[in-house]
């Protein structure tokens, strides 16, 4: 999980009190923020970026994983874009793997 500032730990609590009828604790904050940084889809160099792995090393993970992109983007239209969700959890298995 990723480490957030307290400012913006501070500001998701406050801002989603009046909602949620009680003010989150900072845990629940963090882990609020990680599903939002996780949901959706993302192109192959972004999901690189997030994973800190370089474009060429994901692809072949992802092909390992049998992780298919969910469609074509970018700038070019051949771009793959990814499942963020499923990038992570491919590389988690093969984290554990090892």
């Amino acid at each position: 999980m990723r480490n957030w500032p307290d400012y913006v730990l501070e500001t998701v609590a406050s801002v989603s009190a009046p909602t949620l009828g009680f003010r989150p604790s900072r845990g629940e904050a963090a882990a609020a923020l990680e599903i939002l940084r996780t949901h959706g889809e993302a192109s192959t160099r972004k999901c690189a970026e997030i994973t800190g792995y370089s474009v060429t090393a994901l692809l072949v993970r992802l092909r390992k994983a049998g992780v298919s992109p969910v469609r074509k983007g970018g700038e070019s239209g051949r771009e793959g874009f990814y499942r963020i969700a499923e990038v992570l959890d491919a590389l988690r298995e093969k984290e554990d793997g090892e």
